[in-house]
């Protein structure tokens, strides 16, 4: 698995740093540029291949564009999350907003998103692609965007200023968060996206899909696991992040269901050491995990019923033991 990332990753850092080289030089491209060194296993581009190989897609250069726009489009997207997160560092590095200010950083994102766009339209045009393929473009961004403005409404401490603590609302919530944010734009799109360049029927579609939230949402209830019980060295985080910004993750939605003493649970929250201690204590780290473990049991279900190549099923396999088991 790890193989097929590196070739991924070459092939489609070699297309943005062709495509970002004929631009103009500025500080705002130099950003974009710092930002994709940054690093990253360049998850989307790859899950897109996969896809695409899997339905018998032929044209590999095709995938390497595309799969450059989505890390374009994800450039963008992490570089306003910073900004809406107030985050000084990334991977280790200072972020673009933390560095350059939030005008800067701003137009930063803004660029990279116009580039994505750029980028995978000449694509379109020059590979006489189909509107549908459009169609889950436009989607994945959009589905991304309201994703995170459901993930910056959905405020720990507003839930307990106002003794907001309804279980099914709470976990019903995170839920949306997940599948929107994560799931729909780091999984299921990219897979979508693949099969759709290789005319896969729909009936691939809806099996895909399925394999994609699951994993996608697992992805995410695993990296909350690790933003308050990983290594800070192999996560690239701190452990008090999460907890500093309020975010609603799952463990905390359930946490705030069944700690009882709220006066506590309002001073305590940002407490790191406290709050891994209650998960412990109501053992909601394992509840978390167990629900991750069936949702990949449920995946591995719908991948079984595809027709993918051997060689992208075995892959998308890995893909969901390496997420539900990975430590950074």
């Amino acid at each position: 698995m790890k193989k097929l990332f590196v070739t991924v990753q070459n092939h489609v850092d070699s297309q943005l740093s062709s495509f970002l080289e004929s631009k103009k030089p500025s500080l705002l491209t130099s950003a974009i540029k710092d930002t994709i060194a940054f690093g990253g296993k360049r998850i989307r581009p790859t899950l897109l291949y996969v896809a695409y190989k899997g339905f018998g897609g032929k044209d590999d250069k095709l995938i390497w564009q595309i799969g450059a726009a989505l890390e374009l489009f994800h450039t963008s997207a992490i570089i306003h999350d910073d900004i809406i997160d107030n985050s000084k560092t990334r991977r280790g590095k200072p972020t673009v907003v933390e560095k350059h200010g939030l005008p800067t950083a701003l137009l930063v994102g803004d660029l990279a998103l116009s580039l994505a766009n750029e980028l995978f339209y000449n694509t379109l045009l020059t590979k006489f692609l189909s509107q549908q393929v459009s169609d889950q473009w436009y989607a994945l961004q959009e589905e991304m965007m309201y994703g995170q403005f459901l993930d910056v409404s959905s405020n720990v401490f507003n839930l307990i200023k106002n003794n907001d603590f309804d279980k099914d609302r709470l976990e019903q919530k995170v839920m949306e968060v997940m599948e929107y944010k994560t799931a729909r734009y780091s999984v299921e799109r990219p897979l979508l996206l693949g099969a759709k360049l290789a005319n896969a029927s729909v009936k691939e579609h809806e099996l895909l899909s399925h394999y994609g939230r699951k994993v996608g949402i697992v992805f995410q209830i695993q990296d909350d696991i690790l933003g308050i019980f990983g290594d800070e060295k192999r996560t690239g985080k701190s452990a008090n992040s999460d907890l500093e910004e309020g975010k609603l993750t799952l463990l905390m939605a359930k946490l705030l269901s069944v700690y009882s003493d709220r006066k506590e649970l309002k001073t305590q929250v940002r407490n790191v050491e406290w709050v891994r201690d209650q998960l412990r204590k109501y053992r909601i780290d394992e509840e978390c995990k167990k629900l991750a473990s069936e949702l990949i049991q449920e995946a591995k279900k719908s991948l079984s019923k595809t027709s993918l190549t051997k060689d992208s099923s075995r892959f998308l396999l890995s893909f969901a033991e390496y997420v539900l088991t990975r430590t950074a």
